[in-house]
């Protein structure tokens, strides 16, 4: 290890004062999105002293408590504020980045030169779950870990590391699986760095852990996986299964990746016509075969369940296949001034993909860009002028979530509550297009019927107050 760092201090170090630059600029930015459901739960441990390690049913999705734990135990030292819930995240980032770059060293193409690396450190979803105290960047540096210990040969960390994946997420059960087929084609094709053999060992200790929590789970709460009357982790059906794979296709191509994906397929196609799969190096046969089997593995779940999709479920294959795409361009390409725009358009694609912004009657995955953080100013701007106007909360419909501070912000509750979103009721609606709840159906009445009576933008995102016309 120590070898590595000697060897890759610029990068480490490198990351590591990005990372602590990134924190002190976004250290007061609040918690947003899914990450909120988990100040909720952390705030259950917290204010409960771990009196026990399972959360309670009518807060909880199901999924191990992990990270929540992390959040409560870092508040019982330091004190329950945002930056120190950073400073958590910061730290995991580090890690999720340190294993990003081992990954890269051992699977860049020898004509791909290190600083290369920074072409993958600047995607814009691992950028974006970069701020957001959210455990994917825990799954990530468990995820990184394992691949990097699939390579070596690495039984205790390999162990370690899939103990780590299934207690991240559930979705963790997904990225286990992968793992063990990519350990399979790993020897299968010998592309490990010394021994082929299965880590099969490896699997004991965190089947039996995660095992022995689910049984620990269902004696406490008498349920495991999936909570009593909620419409996650059901079967889906067909008009579900059609509309997860277009979710899917959206995924896949959002966020400038579409042209990521172009760039490799035009690459892979001009590799095949002059190379077989056996001339293929053992670096892109281990990318290839990797992104594949995630890929593979998550969207076959993703299909046939009934959870919402996130991009950010993805991240790792869209790392390993950025990773891929600078193999192909330095492998490939051989004019020296073609591979430097194509490096500059793979650079600007990553850049803009922040930019990246559907219309309101489209969802889209808001933490998995930058440009999201432009709602907290207009967020603050629009309360403002809401006392300002002397305008009561109660009169005011939102999907928004503006009435949990203690758990947003992490600051006092608050004393007066804006009201469920109902066109027919509210004399007032507040609508961005950071919410994905509103139907199709209000947001259009809003947009052509309702009087607009104050609106913020910035960068593409937007808060709009409307009037309910039949109120004078």
């Amino acid at each position: 290890m120590f070898k590595f760092i000697s060897a890759y201090r610029f990068e480490i170090f490198g990351s590591i004062l990005f990372l602590t630059l990134f924190y002190f600029l976004t250290s007061n930015v609040p918690i947003f999105g899914d990450a909120n459901s988990k100040s909720v739960r952390a705030t259950w441990f917290f204010d409960h002293n771990f009196s026990q390690f399972i959360i309670p049913t009518e807060i909880s999705a199901g999924h191990p408590p992990l990270w929540e734990l992390l959040i409560a135990f870092v508040w019982k030292l330091f004190g329950r504020q945002l930056e120190i819930s950073r400073l958590l995240l910061l730290t995991v980032n580090i890690l999720a980045y340190w294993q990003l770059i081992r990954f890269f060293r051992d699977n860049r193409g020898t004509a791909v030169p290190r600083p290369a690396i920074l072409l993958i450190l600047i995607e814009p979803v691992l950028l974006a779950q970069s701020v957001f105290v959210n455990n994917d960047m825990m799954l990530l540096f468990f995820t990184l870990l394992a691949l990097n210990s699939i390579y070596r040969n690495e039984k205790l960390l390999y162990s370690i590391a899939l103990t780590g994946v299934l207690f991240s997420n559930l979705r963790g059960v997904s990225v286990f699986a992968a793992l063990v087929l990519i350990d399979f084609l790993y020897s299968w094709f010998r592309l490990k760095k010394e021994n082929q053999k299965l880590l099969w060992q490896s699997y004991l200790m965190p089947i039996l852990i995660f095992g022995g929590f689910l049984v620990y789970h269902y004696q406490l709460l008498g349920w495991v996986l999936k909570v009593p009357h909620h419409s996650h982790r059901e079967l889906a059906s067909e008009s579900q299964m059609i509309h997860n794979i277009l979710a899917i296709i959206k995924n896949t191509i959002d966020y400038g990746h579409l042209f990521i994906y172009g760039l490799v397929l035009l690459l892979t196609v001009k590799l095949f016509k002059t190379k077989k799969w056996k001339q293929f190096s053992a670096e892109n046969k281990r990318l290839i075969l990797s992104f594949a089997v995630f890929f593979g593995v998550f969207s076959g779940l993703f299909i046939v369940l009934t959870n919402p999709l996130g991009p950010r479920y993805y991240l790792i294959a869209y790392l390993i296949i950025g990773i891929l795409c600078i193999n192909l361009i330095f492998e490939i390409i051989q004019n020296l001034k073609i591979r430097r725009l194509t490096v500059a358009f793979m650079a600007t694609v990553y850049i803009s993909g922040h930019f990246w912004i559907w219309p309101p009657t489209i969802a889209q995955g808001w933490d998995a860009t930058l440009v999201c953080l432009a709602y907290f100013p207009l967020r603050d701007k629009m309360e403002n002028y809401i006392e300002e106007n002397h305008l009561k909360k109660e009169e005011i419909g939102t999907e928004l979530i503006l009435n949990q501070p203690e758990f947003t912000d992490l600051k006092e509750p608050a004393t007066s509550f804006f009201a469920d979103l109902d066109t027919s009721k509210n004399k007032y609606i507040i609508f961005s297009n950071i919410d994905n709840q509103t139907s199709d159906e209000d947001i259009y009445l809003l947009e052509h019927k309702w009087i607009l009576v104050k609106s913020y933008k910035r960068l593409g995102v937007f808060m709009n107050l409307y009037k309910n016309p039949d109120f004078r």
